[in-house]
């Protein structure tokens, strides 16, 4: 494993190999300077390539979601993985047998994944944005038999705060179930949050709305676990659900505007926050801000009426079986059939206890796993990239 300097960038793959430093420099080139970087194993892997990319640390945030919001069920469920101890420390610690270390196991599924971002974490901080074959995996060779360099990412804030967020989410969880590997992600996290913060102001490439958005989420996050009002005070300075409260004749902010905002996560995170920790006029708009995007699923489901980048009443055709899409504009094959598109319509559920939006979502979620009863064809043509916004509901 050699580490490299150059950003993440957001995972711009159509960008030279190190856009921001030396200029269209080679794998083999780089391959010549590397230096040694150890601990670099676990995560998750991408689809179809074994590069692990901080981006999936959302689903790591929602595995820690699932068990916030229902710890009972959650206790119970045993997913037959190997139990966490001394915090991954070491690949033979991992692999050798262990007795229940009486964390759920969904916890010890989240920590597979966000302590390998923590194992890359600079001495100052600065978290990595993942790790990287020199090409696309040779012809043959799965996972584990890579034989490619591999290379990390240089740390940068965009990393590091999404990394923070998750870090400082896991620390509250792990408070009710170990509170030593509690103390040890609250620490990393408020590093990584820290070195983010001295880093951020330097350059003007970060002057983005993922960046700013992510910062928002970490402060949040940090403020419900450290209830350290320096972390609240960011979060409400870049919140877009403060001023007044939303009703007839004043719009609510909608979770996700393109190219603006998407505070989605965040809105859902302090809708269900403690009443003392949070403000009423901002509590009242995220929940309804949520509510809003699960009505908008439910729209692009079954047909009806959308908000869209704060217009109404925007006409959408119901989908073949029931899947369903955060996004109602958002190209099919960008992630939407595989996954189920449905964090919008649980989250709604978590503060109104409207079956609908269950109902919904487990609707759409039969789709991902296979089931097309309908007997309905989804391919739209051969031409290179011309992804559709809605298939066309055509029998095989």
């Amino acid at each position: 494993m050699g580490q490299i300097g150059f950003d993440t960038a957001f995972a711009n793959y159509s960008a030279p190999f190190d856009q921001d430093r030396n200029g269209d420099v080679t794998a083999d080139e780089l391959a010549q300077q590397i230096t040694p970087l150890e601990n670099a194993w676990g995560g998750y892997k991408d689809a179809g390539d074994w590069d692990r990319r901080i981006q999936h640390l959302g689903g790591t945030r929602q595995h820690l979601e699932l068990l916030e919001i229902f710890p009972d069920y959650f206790a119970t469920v045993d997913l037959n993985i190997p139990e966490t101890t001394d915090s991954f420390a070491t690949a033979e610690s991992l692999n050798a047998a262990h007795p229940d270390n009486g964390i759920p196991d969904i916890l010890d599924e989240s920590l597979w994944s966000l302590d390998f971002f923590r194992r890359l974490q600079n001495a100052d901080g600065g978290v990595r944005g993942g790790i990287e074959s020199a090409e696309s995996p040779r012809a043959g060779e799965v996972s584990w038999q890579e034989s490619l360099n591999v290379f990390a990412y240089a740390a940068d804030p965009w990393s590091s705060y999404i990394y923070a967020g998750v870090a400082a989410r896991a620390a509250r969880v792990l408070k009710n179930y170990d509170a030593d590997l509690a103390a040890v992600y609250e620490e990393s996290a408020i590093r990584a949050m820290n070195w983010a913060e001295a880093e951020t102001p330097t350059d003007p490439k970060y002057d983005r709305n993922e960046i700013r958005d992510e910062r928002n989420l970490a402060a949040l996050e940090l403020y419900l676990l450290t209830k350290d009002t320096r972390w609240n005070n960011i979060f409400l300075a870049d919140t877009v659900f403060s001023g007044a409260q939303c009703g007839p004749g004043q719009p609510c902010a909608d979770v996700f505007e393109f190219e603006k905002h998407d505070q989605q996560q965040a809105a859902a995170l302090y809708a269900r926050a403690p009443e003392n920790l949070t403000n009423t006029v901002i509590k009242d708009n995220t929940a309804a801000a949520i509510i809003r995007a699960a009505e908008n699923s439910l729209a692009v489901q079954n047909g009806g009426n959308i908000t869209f980048n704060g217009v109404e009443g925007l006409a959408v055709n119901g989908t073949a079986f029931g899947w369903t899409k955060n996004r109602s504009f958002t190209p099919l094959g960008v992630a939407q059939l595989a996954t189920p598109q449905v964090d919008a319509l649980l989250q709604a559920y978590t503060i109104t206890g409207k079956q609908d939006y269950v109902d919904s979502a487990v609707l759409a979620s039969q789709f991902s796993a296979g089931a097309n009863p309908s007997n309905t064809v989804y391919t739209t043509g051969l031409k290179k990239w011309a992804l559709p916004i809605a298939n066309l509901k055509t029998p095989l």
